[in-house]
């Protein structure tokens, strides 16, 4: 994990991504919440094995094998 948090940045969920999140209507309100704080905070993408339930795309989300992918091609 260390080696991983070298790489990624871990952010921390606001009241405001919170109640933006509710709003959103998403089946998923977990997806949604991580979706919402990424996009606040102008993250180039999200990393999750359940990229299905991401319905909107001004944060494009990878899953973590397309990470990984994309890591070691930028290298």
């Amino acid at each position: 994990m260390k080696n991983i948090f070298r790489l990624v940045v871990i952010l921390s969920v606001t009241e405001q991504d919170i109640q933006e999140a509710f709003k959103q209507k998403w089946k998923d309100f977990e997806d949604c919440v991580q979706y919402i704080t990424g996009k606040n905070n102008k993250m180039d993408y999200i990393i999750t094995s359940n990229n299905k339930d991401y319905v909107d795309d001004l944060v494009p989300v990878l899953t973590p094998t397309a990470w990984i992918k994309m890591i070691n091609n930028t290298q």
